[in-house]
């Protein structure tokens, strides 16, 4: 019994934690574009792809998206579409075995409409990652805020 214990507390201090995805929350002015960066800590997971969608408040928000220096750095691409009001699909993808290392892996550019005021969450869901041999990762996001008022900016 004692060694059954010993297995299962040394596999689990082995065991990777999920990598982390997170967004920067902003502060801007109605009809002003802010840009915000995806940012990645890998935790030591060997990503080499992920997928992801962008919710935002599709009513008073346009959405576009390039690739980050982290990712740009190990010959990854991104692909972005529209997926419907309030959703942008991310791709991040690469003909290559390169892993992502910590850092921005996309930028997010929000175009906010001369009526947009308040505050807006802004998420990422449906994350999934995967391994050079197309093996699934786990990964974590957290929401973040945009606030959206006269004169704000940052």
């Amino acid at each position: 019994m004692l060694w059954n214990i010993l297995i299962v507390l040394v596999l689990f201090a082995g065991a990777a934690s999920p990598a982390d995805l997170t967004l920067d929350s902003k502060e801007a002015a109605p009809g002003t574009t802010v840009t915000l960066a995806i940012r990645l800590a890998a935790q030591d997971a060997a990503l080499t792809g992920l997928q992801a969608d962008f919710e935002f408040a599709g009513d008073v928000m346009e959405v576009t998206a390039a690739v980050g220096p982290a990712a740009a750095e190990v010959e990854k691409q991104l692909i972005g579409k529209v997926a419907g009001t309030g959703r942008y699909r991310l791709m991040l993808i690469g003909f290559n075995r390169n892993r992502i290392g910590d850092g921005e892996v996309a930028l997010i550019t929000i175009q906010l409409n001369a009526d947009a005021a308040g505050n807006y969450l802004l998420r990422l869901t449906g994350v999934t990652g995967t391994d050079a041999d197309g093996n699934p990762i786990s990964l974590r996001s957290a929401p973040a805020t945009l606030r959206v008022r006269p004169g704000g900016g940052s």
